[in-house]
C-alpha cells in the first residue's frame, strides 16, 4: 500500500509532530509512505534519510497520477494543520481526529484571518442556529469566543472516508456528529523507554527528594495554579521536594508571578521548551507527574503516556480522556472546591509511600506496553485504511445534519421553479466550458498535464459536488426562512456555496481576484432573495433574473480567468 501522509513533523513544536514521528517506523514497515509538509523541512534524521518529503501544493498532481492508494491526515487543534484541514476536504481518506473540539484552529483560519464570514459558515454548519447566535455574539464582542462550547469539527468528520481516535471521548463525539462514518477507537502510540538512573544527577537534583513534576506547554487550562497551590500545601507536611515545570509558557498564563507570590522561589524550577532527549530525562528524574486539564479539547496526552511509559504515576483532572485512565496506575481529581486539597492529599499519599508510589507507576508502565505498543498500534492503523480502501465505492463522505430533510425539487402550481434543476444547470454551465480545466491545470501551475487526466480530475470535482448538492438541501441554518422566497434562496444557495467549497478550495491564494468575485456573486444572489417580499408570482420572476444575473456573472468570470496573465496565475 502507498500512503500520502499528512502530518506536523518537527521542527513544529506540537505534540501531533512527536507522535507522528513515532510511529512512522512502525507503519512503514506495512507500507510505502510519502510526507507532505506545508513550506518547511523535518529536522529529524530518520525521516529526512527514509521517507519521501513533498510540499503539498504537489500533492494534487501526483495523486491524479495515481501515486498514492490513500491519504492519511493528522488533524489537531493547531493552526498548523490549516493546509492539512483544507486539502483534506477535497481529497477524502483517513483522519486521525486527535482533537475532538478544533474550535481554537477554525478561529484562528477564520476570524484570525479576518474571514467572519468563514466562521459563521462554519458554525451554521456544524452547530446550526444556536451556534450562529452564539458566534454573532462574539463577533459583536459581547461574550468570549464559545471556543470550549462547540467543538467545530464536523466538517472534518463529514469529509473523511474514515476516523481514527484514541480514546472513547473522542469516539462518543464523532457519533454525535455523525452516525455513519467507519470510525475506529484506536489508542495513542507509545513507546517504552530505558530506565536512566543517572537523570536526577545529570540535571542537578537531589536522589533522595521528592520531586513533582507538570510536562508541557504551560497554558490556563493546565491548571498549573492548582497544582502550585498544592505543592504549597505538601510543604507544610514532607521536606525535602522539588517542583519541576518542564515547558514553554504561554503568554496568558502567570506562573513566574504566582511562584513568587506563594514563596516557592527556591523549590520550583521552570525550564522553558526543552528537546526530546532532555524531556526524557526529566520525566526519568521524577517520582510522579502532575498534569491537569480543564476545559479538554478530547486529546489523549502524549505526555501522560510518556510518563505512564517511564513507570511514573500519574495525578490528572478527571474530565475527557483522563477519566478513562486505569485506577490503579493514576489519581483522577474533580474539578471542584476541593481540588487544591485533594492534589495535595494525593501528593502526600505518594510522597508518604515510596514503594507504593512506584508500584503504581510500574503497572502503568505495563498498561502502556500492552495497550500503546507501536507495533500493535500500527497493525490497527493498516487494518483500518484496508477497510476504507475496500468501503471505496459506498458514499462514506458526506452525512446529512442530524435532523435534516431533502427537500429535492420544489414544484409550485402554474409557473414553477425546481431548485435542483437551476443547481444542475449552473453546476454544467460550468462543467462544460474551459472554465474548470482552467482552474484545474492553472491550480497545477503546469501546462501539459495530458487532456485524458484533466477529463479525470474534473469528473471527481463534480461527483464531490453531486454528493454535496445531494445532501444540502436543508433548512437554512444561517437565519430562519420565514416566506417562500427566502426558504427558496436558501435552498439554492447552499449546494451552490459547497459547489464553490469543493470545487474551488485551495484556489483562493493563487487565483484570488476570480474567488473574490464569484464568492461576490454568489452572496448578490442570496441577499437578493433574501429581500425578496410579497407576492409569490414577483418572488420567482425576481429569483429567476438574480440567477440569469448570476449565469451572466459566470461567463464574464470565465473571460476574465483566460485573460489572467502568467505573474497573477502566480
Amino acid at each position: 500500500m502507498k500512503i500520502a501522509y499528512f502530518s506536523p513533523l518537527n521542527p513544529k513544536k506540537t505534540g501531533i509532530a512527536d507522535y507522528s514521528e513515532e510511529l512512522l517506523p512502525y507503519l512503514a514497515k506495512h507500507a510505502e509512505i510519502d510526507l507532505f509538509v506545508d513550506g518547511y523541512t523535518p529536522t529529524n534524521p530518520y525521516i529526512v534519510h527514509n521517507h519521501a518529503v513533498y510540499d503539498y501544493l504537489l500533492f494534487e498532481k501526483m495523486w491524479w497520477e495515481r501515486k498514492y492508494d490513500i491519504a492519511l491526515y493528522h488533524m489537531g487543534n493547531d493552526p498548523c494543520h490549516e493546509y492539512i484541514y483544507r486539502t483534506l476536504q477535497q481529497y477524502p481518506g483517513i483522519t486521525v481526529l486527535h482533537d475532538f473540539f478544533i474550535h481554537h484552529f477554525i478561529a484562528h483560519i477564520t476570524v484570525g484571518k479576518g474571514n467572519k464570514d468563514e466562521y459563521l459558515h462554519e458554525m451554521a454548519y456544524s452547530h446550526g442556529e444556536r451556534g450562529v447566535a452564539d458566534a454573532r455574539r462574539a463577533l459583536a464582542g459581547d461574550v468570549p469566543f464559545p471556543v470550549w462550547d462547540y467543538p467545530l469539527s464536523r466538517r472534518v468528520i463529514d469529509a473523511s472516508r474514515g476516523i481514527i481516535v484514541h480514546n472513547q471521548f473522542c469516539f462518543d463525539g464523532v457519533r454525535t456528529m455523525n452516525s455513519t462514518v467507519p470510525l475506529a477507537r484506536i489508542y495513542h502510540a507509545m513507546e517504552t523507554p530505558k530506565a536512566e538512573a543517572e537523570a536526577r544527577e545529570s540535571l542537578g537534583l537531589d536522589p533522595a527528594a521528592f520531586v513533582v513534576a507538570s510536562f508541557g506547554l504551560v497554558t490556563p487550562q493546565k491548571r498549573i495554579d492548582v497544582a502550585l497551590r498544592s505543592f504549597k500545601q505538601l510543604l507544610a507536611h514532607v521536606s525535602n521536594v522539588v517542583f519541576l515545570i518542564v515547558g514553554r509558557i504561554s503568554e496568558d498564563s502567570d506562573v513566574k508571578p504566582l511562584i513568587e507570590e506563594l514563596g516557592l522561589n527556591d523549590v520550583v524550577r521552570v525550564t522553558g521548551h526543552v528537546e526530546k532527549e532532555m524531556l526524557r530525562r526529566y520525566i526519568e528524574a521524577c517520582d510522579v507527574c502532575v498534569n491537569l486539564r480543564f476545559p479538554t479539547c478530547g486529546e489523549t496526552s502524549g505526555i501522560v503516556l510518556r510518563a505512564m511509559a517511564a513507570a511514573k504515576p500519574v495525578i490528572v483532572s478527571d474530565a475527557g480522556s483522563f477519566a478513562e485512565l486505569p485506577d490503579d496506575c493514576s489519581i483522577k481529581v474533580g474539578i471542584d472546591s476541593r481540588e487544591v486539597s485533594n492534589v495535595a492529599a494525593a501528593l502526600e499519599r505518594l510522597a508518604n509511600d515510596r514503594m507504593g508510589c512506584r508500584e503504581m507507576g510500574i503497572r502503568g508502565r505495563s498498561r502502556v506496553q500492552e495497550e500503546h505498543s507501536p507495533t500493535r498500534i500500527a497493525q490497527e492503523y493498516m487494518r483500518f485504511a484496508k477497510e476504507a480502501l475496500a468501503g471505496q465505492g459506498q458514499d462514506v463522505t458526506t452525512c446529512p445534519a442530524e435532523g435534516s430533510r431533502d427537500y429535492g425539487a420544489i414544484e409550485l402550481k402554474g409557473d414553477a421553479v425546481d431548485v435542483v434543476e437551476i443547481v444542475r444547470g449552473v453546476r454544467e454551465s460550468v462543467r462544460v466550458g474551459e472554465l474548470a480545466k482552467n482552474i484545474l491545470s492553472r491550480k497545477l501551475l503546469i501546462e501539459d498535464l495530458p487532456e485524458s487526466v484533466l477529463d479525470h480530475m474534473l469528473r471527481y470535482h463534480i461527483e464531490q459536488a453531486d454528493l454535496v448538492c445531494g445532501h444540502l438541501f436543508v433548512d437554512d441554518q444561517v437565519r430562519p426562512s420565514r416566506t417562500f422566497a427566502e426558504r427558496l434562496v436558501t435552498q439554492a444557495r447552499k449546494p451552490l456555496h459547497s459547489l464553490v467549497r469543493f470545487y474551488l478550495n485551495g484556489f483562493a491564494e493563487r487565483q484570488a481576484g476570480f474567488n473574490f468575485n464569484l464568492a461576490k456573486a454568489m452572496a448578490t444572489l442570496v441577499n437578493e432573495g433574501i429581500a425578496l417580499g410579497g407576492d409569490q408570482t414577483d418572488d420567482l420572476g425576481e429569483l429567476r433574473s438574480s440567477i440569469d444575473s448570476l449565469r451572466a456573472r459566470i461567463e464574464i468570470l470565465e473571460r476574465m480567468l483566460d485573460g489572467l496573465s502568467v505573474e497573477e496565475r502566480k
